[in-house]
Order: C-alpha cells, then sequence, then structure tokens
C-alpha cells in the first residue's frame, strides 16, 4: 500500500468513526444512507503539454466548483497537511426523527492533491461526481463525469489542460479487465484512458444521475394520466408535496435540500413500477432538462408511481422547454414543521400531538 492510498484508508476510517460518533447524538436522513458503499474516483490533472501536475505547479491549480457548488480554498492546519476545499451546505437536524432545525454549515468537500480523490467526503461518498470546473493557467476547464455511486476504484487519468466543456464517453477500464469490487478484503483499481474524455459536441446530452430518490410510498391516490413532470425549486413546495406523498410521521423525516444548488423533480408513471433507467434524465447542450419514462412493465394498469428526485441544477437552464426558476436567494423554514406534530407516546401508548414550531431563516 502506497502512502496516497494509506492516507485515504485513514481518512476513511476517520469519516467513518467521525460519523458513528455524531450519530450518537445527531442523524441526518440523507446521510445516514450514503455511507454504505465504498467506492472512489480519482481524477488525475495535467497542465497544457500533458503533464501531470505536481509541486509549485499543482499549487496553481484552482477547483472551482463541484455539481455548480462553489469551493474555498482552505489552509491545513499543520504543515504536513493538505491544503483543502470546503463548501456550505444544508444540514438538518432531528429528534426522534422530527426536524427541529435546519440551517447552514461548511463541510469539507475535497483535498486538494493528485489525483483528486472523491469519495471521502459528502457529497461524493460513493465515488459520486457530477460536474467539475478546475481552472489552471487562465483557462477554464468544465467536466461531465456523471458517475453514480458504486463500489469500486476508478482512476480517470486527463487530456491535456483545454478550454472547454468535456465529457466522460466511458468507464470502460483500459486493461480490458472488469473493475474491482472494493471492500474490507479486496483491494485494486480500474485505469480509465484520457482517450474516453471528449469534447460536448452537438449530438452530445447529459445522462442525469439523482443524489436521492424516493418513491411516493405513502402517497394518496392520483391519476398519473395528466400529470406532467413537476419540479419543486423553494422550501415551502418541498414541505407540501413531501406530506402529500410521504406521509408525516416519525418514520419519514422531511430531507434538507438546498434550493440554491439543488432541485426536486416529482415523476409521475401511470402503470409503472417506482424504477427508473440510466437515460431516463437527459440534458442536451443547451441546458434543457427532459424526462424519458422507462420501458413499459407489467403492473397494476390503474396504480400510478410517484418519484421524488434530489437533483443538482447545475448545467440545467429550462425543464421541458420551460425556463427553470432562479434559485431561492435564502432558506426559509417559516412551515418546515406545519402539520409536522411532534407524537408522544403516554402510558398506556395513545397517540397524543403537540405542534412544535421552530422556524428559522438563514439569510445569505
Amino acid at each position: 500500500m502506497n502512502i496516497s492510498e494509506q492516507r485515504e484508508c485513514e481518512l476513511r476510517r476517520a469519516s467513518v468513526f467521525s460519523f458513528l460518533l455524531f450519530g450518537l447524538i445527531f442523524l441526518t436522513a440523507s446521510e445516514v444512507f450514503a455511507q454504505y458503499c465504498t467506492g472512489t474516483t480519482r481524477y488525475v490533472v495535467r497542465d497544457e503539454a500533458g503533464k501531470i501536475l505536481t509541486g509549485e505547479n499543482l499549487k496553481k491549480l484552482t477547483v472551482k466548483s463541484i455539481n455548480g457548488i462553489p469551493l474555498k480554498l482552505r489552509q491545513a492546519a499543520s504543515e504536513t497537511g493538505l491544503n483543502y476545499y470546503e463548501a456550505e451546505f444544508v444540514r438538518g437536524y432531528y429528534q426522534d426523527n422530527i426536524p427541529k432545525e435546519f440551517r447552514r454549515e461548511t463541510r469539507i468537500i475535497l483535498e486538494k492533491n493528485n489525483p483528486l480523490i472523491f469519495g471521502i467526503y459528502s457529497p461524493t461518498v460513493c465515488g459520486k461526481v457530477g460536474d467539475l470546473t478546475l481552472e489552471y493557467g487562465g483557462k477554464q476547464m468544465r467536466l461531465i463525469f456523471d458517475i453514480g455511486e458504486h463500489n469500486t476504484s476508478y482512476e480517470i487519468d486527463s487530456p491535456p489542460f483545454w478550454e472547454g466543456t468535456f465529457h466522460l464517453a466511458s468507464l470502460k477500464c483500459k486493461d480490458g479487465a472488469k473493475p474491482p469490487l472494493i471492500d474490507n478484503n479486496n483491494t485494486g483499481k480500474c485505469p480509465v484512458s484520457a482517450d474516453s474524455w471528449k469534447s460536448a459536441g452537438n449530438d452530445w446530452a447529459r445522462h442525469l444521475v439523482w443524489n436521492e430518490m424516493w418513491d411516493g410510498r405513502n402517497a394518496r391516490r392520483v391519476d398519473c394520466k395528466n400529470k406532467k413532470l413537476e419540479v419543486i425549486t423553494n422550501h415551502k413546495d418541498w414541505t407540501a408535496a413531501w406530506e402529500i406523498y410521504r406521509g408525516v410521521g416519525r418514520s419519514n423525516p422531511l430531507p434538507a435540500i438546498d434550493f440554491k444548488t439543488e432541485v426536486v423533480l416529482i415523476v409521475y408513471l401511470p402503470k409503472a413500477p417506482p424504477s427508473l433507467g440510466y437515460d431516463s434524465i437527459v440534458v442536451d447542450k443547451k441546458g434543457d432538462l427532459t424526462f424519458r419514462p422507462p420501458p413499459p412493465r407489467s403492473y397494476d394498469p390503474n396504480g400510478c408511481s410517484v418519484l421524488l428526485l434530489e437533483i443538482y441544477r447545475s448545467g440545467i437552464k429550462s425543464i421541458e422547454g420551460k425556463p427553470l426558476p432562479p434559485p431561492s436567494p435564502k432558506v426559509c423554514f417559516e412551515c418546515v414543521v406545519r402539520g409536522f406534530a411532534i407524537l408522544n407516546l403516554d402510558e398506556e401508548f395513545n397517540l397524543s400531538s403537540t405542534l412544535s414550531i421552530f422556524c428559522k431563516s438563514i439569510e445569505d
């Protein structure tokens, strides 16, 4: 095990330990489910001549954003540590699965190293990467990965540092081998050739990877026939949709969504099970998002599946031809607990409810 792999292993152990320790105090709905996989995605950065960036040249590299989230470079706490990038996120705090508070917090996103490693810190746990914007030598390079959660170790080589937008057309290992399954007993990596990067031409479109997906298992009966794709861009509408499609109760705490960088899609699937395909959410070069229903399957002819999809708004300008509203200027939670009753069990296990209102707005 080399020094880089050893450090990655130590960081993963520390991350898991911190998560478990923090979980004794607070649990968030989204982060609990983001820790089960072990995947990492590494990206090797090269200069305009194709040489791997090291030393002083690496210091000139700036990671501008991940998934459209602006990053800020911070200095390492010690001389032997690595500088790192952090960003702001909305975090939810819960008590007995009831949302008590939502607030903005800074979080470590990425260490400045080469290769860049995605998979240790949220939102890239499990190796997830949507898009990445880098700046070097006065040039800006936008890279579209669109890699979902996985349990392997991809090491993706890069082309020379060019201005423009490029997308990863393939994740095939360049040695032709099958990507290794990484766990406590197995190691290895899947090297991906720089030839897998292609310029974003006119015929290119993204197949968007969603962050989280919830099915409307508690939905009231709805008629899917005339329902079109809906988009939620603010917390008030998100709370209302969650009450309708997920139900209100202990087992369904309202997830924290940062509407500065994310939106929620509501997908209606008549006569279809609650599942989507890899190419269900498409974003063309102009930034227009369209939904492609999965192939029909044998299912309840009168049934209706509802899916709630959390996605990053980076690169999306319109949804099925309609302009995407601008990001919400503030995170307002005045109605977060509207309809959320704190359920108390008395000695006879009868339910009594008291409405708890905890409201907080966080200005930019």
